[in-house]
Order: structure tokens, then C-alpha cells, then sequence
């Protein structure tokens, strides 16, 4: 019996925290990843002023009632819906997208690529804790982007260079023009062939300054499927993986290390 999707991503997540290790980073020998879980994942530290200022961010969307033709490039289908449902069903949980933020100032990366804008909410994240970072975030759906771009302007939010397009085109004229040495956020088009493919376009090239956040990871079965074989690919050295999301690094002289963090 195949289960609904919503049921089977909760089934997944409680595996993963009845089954995951590593909390707040006992038993990591590895000081890398150590301090990656212990003080950048589970750190206890709170980030109240960009987490008061994320939830200002989300109530303007929540509020925005504006209808838009929300066009899914994965499936190919197209409804009629609004900026504060899109808001409410495809934003990242604050947990999270804090997260993102973390990651992105503890890395310093020179850029960004994210791709699945929706309407702006993990951007958001990412650009008010790496301010000096520059940030390429891509859409497929026209309105969410020109949406997204609209609340980040009004918040004052600089430094985010807004695309629209299809991933497949998008993404290897990124590689082209910046290389590989920076933070790739894959957020969109959650399916096993697209989530593979995306991760290929990137690692062919990958530096170890390449780091690649996969979200949605317990999402389907497609998608455990696609976090599984990427995160055991020889050219990734370092895999987290959370409830969520699950995090490549490509650094070198170190062994290959699988880790599943209960957080």
C-alpha cells in the first residue's frame, strides 16, 4: 500500500529521530564536524534578533493576499493561489531557516545559489545573516519570484540576485560564471531524477570549499532514495543529515563520514 505523501514524510521523520545519533555532537571524533553540530546545528545559542526580524518577514507574507499563478516546473501543473498560502505551505519553519542563516555566516562562502525561491522566505534567512555574501536564488514560477522580490525590497534587503527560469538552464550558467566554490541550496523540484541531477551538475566541479544543503530529504520516497545515493557518492566527504535537510561537504584530507543527528 502506498501511503499518502504528508503521512509518509512524518513516518520518515520519526525514524529518523528514533534511529539518528549524534546529539549535540556526542560520540564525533571528527573537531570539523564537531563543531558543526555542536555549535552551527544544535547550538543553544539564540539568534533573537534575526529570529524577531524573520518573523516580522513572515507576517508580511502571511498577510500579502495578493492571487498569483503559482506554475510548477517540476510537474508542470499551474492553480490560482495567493502569496500568504504559498507563504503558509512552501516557506521554510524558522528552526530551519535559522539554520540556513547559521550555516551561511559560519561558511562566509563568496556566494550562494539557491534553488526554489518561492516567495523569499529562506532568502530572507540566509541574506540577513550573510550580509556580505553575494546570493543567487532561482524560480521557476515568475509571480512567487517577482513576489519575493517585491517583500525583500520593501524589508531592505540588499545583496540577493533574483532568477527566473527553469533549474536545468539556470543552474550550469551559475557553475560557468562562479565556479563551485560556495553554498548550493537545492529547494525545488522534488523528485529523484531532477535532485540527482542537480547534485551531478555540481559536484562534476566541486572544490572543497563546495558545500550543498539538499531540504525536503524525508519528503517522498524519491527523495530518501536521492539523499541516499548522493550522500554515499565518493566525491562527498562529509554528510549530515537532520529531519529535514541533509548537508555535503567536499572537503579533502579527511575520510568518508556518514552522520545522522537527532535535532
Amino acid at each position: 500500500m502506498t501511503l499518502p505523501r504528508p503521512l509518509y514524510e512524518a513516518l520518515s521523520r520519526l525514524r529518523h529521530f528514533a534511529t539518528a545519533r549524534y546529539w549535540r555532537g556526542h560520540n564525533i571524533h571528527s573537531p570539523f564536524v564537531y563543531h558543526i553540530v555542536r555549535h552551527v546545528i544544535t547550538t543553544r545559542k539564540r539568534d533573537k534578533e534575526q529570529a524577531r526580524a524573520a518573523r516580522q518577514f513572515r507576517r508580511q507574507l502571511l498577510a500579502d493576499r495578493t492571487a498569483i499563478s503559482r506554475r510548477d516546473l517540476g510537474t508542470g501543473n499551474e492553480r490560482q493561489t495567493t502569496v500568504s498560502d504559498v507563504a503558509r505551505r512552501a516557506s521554510v519553519s524558522q528552526k530551519y531557516g535559522l539554520l540556513l542563516g547559521r550555516l551561511a555566516r559560519e561558511m562566509a562562502p563568496r556566494f550562494v545559489v539557491e534553488l526554489g525561491t518561492a516567495v523569499g522566505m529562506s532568502t530572507y534567512y540566509i541574506a540577513s545573516a550573510a550580509e556580505k555574501t553575494e546570493i543567487h536564488t532561482v524560480e521557476g514560477c515568475a509571480e512567487c519570484a517577482l513576489a519575493a522580490e517585491r517583500h525583500r525590497r520593501n524589508a531592505g534587503i540588499e545583496g540577493v540576485r533574483q532568477i527566473i527560469g527553469q533549474f536545468d538552464n539556470v543552474l550550469p550558467q551559475l557553475i560557468a560564471s562562479l565556479g563551485t566554490d560556495g553554498l548550493f541550496i537545492i529547494d525545488g523540484n522534488h523528485t529523484y531524477a531532477a535532485t540527482t541531477r542537480y547534485f551531478r551538475h555540481i559536484a562534476e566541479s566541486a572544490t572543497p570549499g563546495t558545500v550543498i544543503v539538499v531540504d525536503d530529504i524525508h519528503w517522498s520516497a524519491e527523495m530518501e532514495r536521492a539523499w541516499r545515493e548522493i550522500s554515499a557518492d565518493n566525491r562527498v566527504k562529509t554528510s549530515i543529515e537532520l529531519a529535514r535537510m541533509g548537508i555535503l561537504y567536499f572537503r579533502t584530507g579527511c575520510q568518508k563520514e556518514r552522520y545522522r543527528v537527532r535535532w
